[in-house]
């Protein structure tokens, strides 16, 4: 959930560029540490009617709800994780009521297999050409958490 947002100006090694922070509350943390709230930095937004668009940079909505891989936040242009692809919508489902989770071009993800896939995978790689079945459901929120924790559990710690 975005608390606030507010863009400034700032200067950097090729001059002055508009940076937006956008400030979360924090839920549920499944690796790291994050307070009750985190402001993250991205690169781009409007100040005073100049408007520096970044391609790709995900963006957020009042209200909206979502799971978020951030990793060098203050230090690259985009501290979500493959710029879009570590952004996940949550919406509840209208057959069951259960929260799922939606990728970045609003599609329910259906197996963690698709992430990083599609628009922006390398051309030519298995990633890009799945077959997941349409009719398969949507992925849970509680399944999703579980998967990336297993995942993170079998990883060495210095990763």
């Amino acid at each position: 959930m975005r608390l606030r947002s507010r863009a400034e100006w700032r200067s950097v090694a090729a001059g002055r560029v508009i940076f937006t922070l956008v400030e979360f509350e924090t839920q549920e943390v499944l690796k790291g540490n994050a307070g009750v709230s985190v402001t993250l930095q991205f690169l781009g937004g409007t100040v005073e009617g100049v408007t520096l668009e970044v391609a790709d940079v995900p963006r957020f909505n009042p209200g909206e709800r979502v799971v978020l891989f951030v990793e060098g936040n203050g230090v690259q242009f985009c501290p979500v994780v493959g710029v879009f692809h570590g952004k996940f919508g949550l919406r509840k489902d209208d057959k069951n009521g259960r929260d799922i989770v939606l990728m970045h071009d609003g599609k329910p993800l259906r197996d963690v297999a698709e992430i990083g896939a599609g628009k922006g995978a390398e051309f030519g790689s298995k990633r890009s050409n799945l077959s997941i079945p349409a009719d398969r459901e949507p992925m849970s929120v509680d399944d999703f958490k579980k998967r990336i924790r297993s995942h993170l559990a079998k990883k060495p710690a210095h990763e």
